[in-house]
């Protein structure tokens, strides 16, 4: 069962998120160096298919497309915003055939099928040449979803840790991580 939107008495969300700080800060590599790295929790809105948290990186933007159903975060590192950039989240619709759409993303992008390197994906691509990155494809109480991952060579040692800080703080509307699967609960 999905729940969106879903309100305790006076408004308020049932989420765990409410004792996760606005803010944090989190030590990562960049680009080879220990850096110290401040991040805005952000929250999906209660009209997004999926409910969950993370924090995002203060030099990402996060934008939610109108129909409601996908949603980008876009590097701003030097508060320079690149497209070329990004990460994609996006829920598929229950009509779709979750593998037919992954498989005509990677062959768009130039992915190679690859074994799976995150425990909650079912299906992962990588990306080499031109832009770097994967895309998975996963499921959370029977909705699918991917996660693409692009971004040129020379953002790689800055952004994969981004991305990895992101998918590490990814906490469902009850709290678990991404990476639990719902055969693991």
């Amino acid at each position: 069962v999905l729940l969106v939107g879903c309100r305790q008495p006076g408004g308020e969300r049932p989420e765990i998120e409410q004792v996760r700080p606005p803010l944090r800060e989190f030590s990562v590599l960049l680009e080879g160096m220990p850096e110290t790295l401040s991040a805005r929790l952000w929250q999906a809105p209660t009209s997004f298919p999926l409910q969950f948290s993370t924090y995002v990186p203060a030099d990402m933007t996060v934008s939610v497309s109108e129909v409601g159903a996908s949603l980008e975060l876009i590097a701003a590192f030097g508060g320079v915003r690149s497209e070329r950039a990004r990460v994609e989240i996006s829920v598929l619709s229950e009509s779709a055939r979750p593998e037919e759409v992954v498989e005509d993303l990677a062959w768009t992008f130039g992915g190679l099928e690859a074994p799976a390197r995150h425990a909650w994906a079912e299906r992962e691509y990588v990306f080499v040449g031109n832009y770097l990155g994967w895309l998975a494809l996963a499921e959370h109480e029977g909705r699918w979803f991917y996660i693409l991952v692009r971004y040129p060579p020379e953002y790689a040692d800055g952004m994969a840790p981004r991305v990895a800080l992101v998918l590490e703080q990814w906490r469902w509307r009850d709290g678990e991580p991404l990476g639990l699967r719902d055969e693991e609960e």
